[in-house]
């Protein structure tokens, strides 16, 4: 990894003395001593003169080596830097220390593990309590290398060290002599050439994900774009393990390492991540509307990137910053991840998979761990397409059942009964769903420049005829998870939260290319309506914000609705397709009996014409009558019999508000409709 030639590190101090003595300049071969120990004998000078004796004061000064003269002689900048004091020459050489500075750094390192040295401070300090080094001590202890007392004051208060956030100055409301110093936890850390696990910041991108190559190449050339008017760029993605791999790619190519900050970064990171040869990256959630101020890093002077979401905007000083929105890899670089990822998987089940599906590398390399697990738990000797299917289901983070319910039911092709013309605008639906990737690609122009490969339908008829089961067939064609959305969890009464949560539904959606249905879509995808009062704009807003979304949503999304009429014009013209469920024909209705009875009934061919000849119910009420006359047939212990489907379509009628078919009144019913 390059670093930067302040770096701090046993490799990095070790080059940077070398380096410093092949430059030429001119040197003591001896070095000087170091700077805890020219601190130290400040304190013993400064004990001497106060007339402070004790055992503290003996103690260091049995332990502390004699120096020729004062003190303040043997501080020579021309002498070469022993190498105990080779990070705070890094430190010197970034931010331009003075030397009150630097011998105060040295002390407040070395106080936090040498017990004596804390005796003989607390000692000198008294009667003001506590060990922490006061800055009135400081400044008389080293005012020999100071020009004047003032300037010693002046560098502690408002030095480099201090503005840069060296220091760590507590007790605002104490006079300035009495105020405390301390380094922070990640200066200190770094000082010492080593990386200390601080709350809320790691270093490196985990777990491991995967790029391709054009992923990587992207992430060089956003490196290289970097400059000192724009050294921030905002990496968009709903991946979280793929947005940390992009940005580590980023930092790589300009020869760091990444370092990873969720919340407010914890004082003296910036001089840390300096002084460490990392690139700080804001890890951030934003909804829509929202605008995000990056904190301030005092200390650090380099490139700095955001993680975050699709939604929201950022600014540095009041400057946009520009975004990088991570793109789905190619059908070629998806079919290298998978196989990648299935590593003891059929090569083509890896080359299928990157045709047919439009996921990023994250979710790629998500679904090949948890296919993996699948496939260990089955104890299978290798990864089948069965285990992928099964991981679909899991998501990476918190997924989507806050917002959507999962409806896992597996149609087979059989199990869809429809009219000729419905069953084909379904087939041709399905066909659009499977070959969106890459669909305008030998188009003209004017198909290219607006083209999204997102998928939008809506489906309307009558309740019952079918329209969700609809959707949970071309889910189980598409071998996709179908999600319900719960329009309770997402809409909101608060302003702006609707907004958010839909935001991250379908930038969840996307990345784990499920399959959404707004089932009753008229509740949110409505008419707008003239803005009368404040719950109209309200409404409106929200219907306007998701017309804006749907067209930009790359995934697939069903609407169901009982009317198209109840639908808003703008966003019909948006859709990619609308099927009309009708209510079924005699010949439909014949098909829907026989598939819903299977083989578990006693009943004549003539009676299921009969029975699609005079009941004109939907699938949904088909079902229900049914279901009914199971419950009969299995509390008598048989299979069912015409008068028990009596029974169960005497209820559905009845929950329609119409009369039983004269025609089935011969059969009667098992049970009277009054006892049901």
């Amino acid at each position: 990894m390059r670093v930067p030639p302040y770096a701090v590190g046993p490799d990095a101090m070790l080059a940077a003395r070398d380096a410093s003595i092949a430059s030429g300049t001119p040197q003591r071969e001896a070095p000087r001593p170091p700077l805890v120990a020219l601190a130290t004998a400040a304190l013993l000078d400064l004990a001497r003169r106060s007339g402070l004796s004790g055992p503290e004061v003996a103690a260091i000064a049995e332990r502390q080596p004699a120096l020729a003269g004062e003190w303040w002689r043997s501080f020579d900048a021309a002498a070469p830097v022993p190498e105990e004091d080779l990070g705070v020459a890094a430190l010197t050489a970034m931010l331009g220390l003075g030397r009150v500075e630097q011998l105060t750094v040295a002390l407040l390192a070395a106080i936090e593990e040498d017990q004596l040295l804390i005796r003989l401070i607390t000692a000198l300090q008294a009667p003001v309590p506590g060990s922490r080094l006061l800055v009135g001590l400081a400044a008389a202890a080293f005012a020999a290398v100071a020009t004047t007392p003032d300037d010693a004051y002046a560098e502690l208060l408002d030095g480099p060290a201090s503005r840069a956030g060296v220091f760590a100055l507590r007790g605002d409301d104490l006079m300035q002599c009495e105020r405390r110093l301390a380094l922070p936890p990640p200066v200190l850390a770094a000082l010492r050439g080593r990386d200390t696990p601080v709350a809320g910041v790691t270093v490196g991108a985990r777990p491991a994900v995967a790029l391709p190559a054009s992923t990587l190449a992207e992430a060089a050339r956003h490196a290289a774009a970097f400059t000192a008017d724009e050294p921030a760029l905002v990496v968009r993605t709903p991946s979280v393990a793929e947005g940390r791999a992009a940005c580590a790619a980023v930092a790589a190519a300009l020869g760091y390492d990444a370092a990873f900050v969720e919340g407010d970064p914890p004082a003296g990171l910036g001089v840390a991540l300096s002084l460490r040869g990392l690139v700080p990256v804001f890890v951030r959630d934003s909804g829509p509307s929202e605008r995000h101020r990056l904190p301030a890093l005092s200390g650090y002077f380099g490139p700095l990137l955001v993680l975050a979401g699709l939604e929201g905007a950022f600014d540095r000083e009041g400057v946009a910053i520009p975004s990088w929105r991570l793109a789905v890899p190619s059908a070629d670089e998806r079919a290298a991840l998978w196989r990648a990822a299935l590593a003891d998987a059929d090569a083509a089940l890896a080359d299928a998979l990157g045709a047919e599906h439009r996921h990023g590398a994250g979710r790629i390399a998500q679904l090949g761990r948890a296919a993996g697990r699948a496939a260990r738990l089955e104890g299978a000797r290798a990864i089948e397409r069965r285990h992928v299917r099964a991981a679909a289901w899991t998501s990476e983070g918190p997924g989507l059942r806050g917002l959507a319910e999962p409806i896992a039911d597996d149609v087979p092709d059989q199990a869809l009964v429809t009219s000729a013309p419905l069953r084909r605008d379904l087939e041709l639906l399905l066909l659009r769903c499977r070959t969106r990737d890459g669909l305008v690609d030998a188009l003209g122009a004017a198909m290219r420049a607006r083209h999204r490969p997102g998928v939008r339908a809506l489906f309307v008829g009558p309740s019952g005829t079918g329209k969700t089961f609809a959707a949970s067939w071309l889910a189980s064609r598409l071998a996709a998870p179908l999600y319900r959305v719960d329009l309770a969890s997402v809409t909101s009464k608060y302003i702006g939260e609707t907004e958010k949560n839909l935001a991250a539904l379908l930038g969840q959606a996307e990345h784990e290319e499920v399959v959404l249905l707004f089932d009753e879509a008229d509740s949110m995808f409505g008419k707008r309506t003239d803005v009368k009062d404040a719950n109209d704009r309200f409404a409106n807003s929200q219907t306007n914000f998701l017309l804006q979304r749907i067209e930009s949503f790359d995934g697939i999304v069903i609407l169901t609705s009982n009317s198209r009429t109840r639908i808003d014009a703008a966003f019909t013209r948006r859709l990619d397709a609308v099927i009309d469920f009708p209510p079924p024909g005699p010949e439909e209705r014949r098909a829907l009996w026989r598939t819903h009875l299977g083989e578990h009934h006693e009943l004549e061919p003539a009676t299921f014409n009969r029975l699609a000849a005079t009941c004109d119910l939907a699938g949904g009420h088909v079902r229900n009558a049914v279901l009914c006359a199971s419950l009969l047939a299995r509390r008598a212990g048989r299979r069912i019999r015409l008068p028990d489907l009596v029974t169960g379509l005497a209820v559905e009628y009845r929950k329609l508000g119409r009369t039983l078919p004269g025609e089935l009144g011969e059969a009667t019913p098992i049970v009277s409709e009054g006892a049901l």
